[in-house]
């Protein structure tokens, strides 16, 4: 066997390796997507959850926030939440502050 080969099969070695860390890390991520799935089927009524969905697909860092918001929401409620409550807190975490620029010319 050559340094060449040996060198070809510990980089083949390095890619694998590389490759089972990304394939658990995807299956991790699966994992805890599908566990947030199921929280919030139980948190949110039928029309909530699947609005969630939407928000999910359109707009990912705004599901990660609204999903926090729904379990702190839902210790305080002891319910589930329904549509509008859902709908309430998109819009008050989707608001847009306005800012006030103004330009003076000389």
């Amino acid at each position: 066997m050559t340094v060449r080969n040996m060198e070809d099969e510990g980089h083949a070695q390095d890619v694998e390796a590389l490759r089972k860390k990304k394939y658990e890390a995807i299956a991790r991520a699966q994992q805890q997507e599908a566990m947030i799935k199921v929280a919030m089927s139980r948190l949110l009524d039928g029309p909530a959850y699947e609005r969630l969905m939407n928000v999910r697909m359109a707009n990912p860092e705004l599901y990660v926030k609204v999903v926090n918001s729904i379990v702190h929401m839902a210790r305080r409620v002891g319910r589930k939440l329904a549509e509008r409550e859902l709908l309430t807190l998109l819009a008050s975490l989707t608001e847009h502050r306005e800012s006030d620029i103004k330009i003076h010319r000389k």
